[in-house]
């Protein structure tokens, strides 16, 4: 049997497609989408995701996507295992935030949320970090004339300040 609503009256076709009226109904259609279940809060995912961030560069905050939660409001947000040092979750918003402060290899972190009346949703976040590295010089290759000065040359690292130089080979004599 099939139900069609159509000005707050209710209509039935059987089999035999024959049409017969019944009562009008009180209860709209609109009354009825209204009462059906909503789907659960869930965490869909995260803004960035995979996340690569540099040792010593403050990151951009990473947030969560919430799908389905029809007003309902988190109340914490957890993981496991704990960020690399100097990166945190806030166990509010859920929002991932801070400054690396050690090389991490790529890795799987689990966050959940929790709903009140509401099941626990989770995803999981890959985050990596890694050490400033030297993208190059202004100058390259760099000319430099046998008796004359040369200028200085600034290198161009990417992801903070870096802590040493070395060079291989050894540059020849003078520079």
């Amino acid at each position: 049997m099939v139900r069609i609503f159509q000005n707050e009256s209710f209509f039935t076709t059987r089999p035999s497609r024959n049409v017969q009226r019944s009562q009008p109904r009180t209860a709209t259609f609109a009354t009825l989408l209204t009462s059906a279940p909503q789907p659960f809060p869930t965490l869909t995912r995260y803004e960035t995701n995979p996340a690569a961030y540099i040792v010593g560069t403050a990151m951009t905050p990473n947030a969560p996507v919430l799908a389905g939660a029809g007003g309902a409001v988190p109340t914490g947000f957890t993981v496991v295992p704990p960020l690399p040092p100097g990166m945190q979750l806030d166990p509010l918003t859920g929002v991932i935030f801070g400054m690396p402060t050690a090389v991490s290899a790529p890795a799987e972190y689990t966050i959940t949320v929790s709903f009140a009346g509401h099941p626990d949703s989770s995803v999981n976040v890959r985050v990596s970090v890694t050490a400033p590295s030297l993208v190059g010089y202004a100058a390259n290759p760099a000319v430099c004339i046998r008796g004359r000065a040369v200028a200085p040359m600034e290198p161009m690292v990417m992801g903070g300040p870096a802590t040493g130089f070395s060079v291989v080979p050894a540059l020849p004599a003078g520079l």
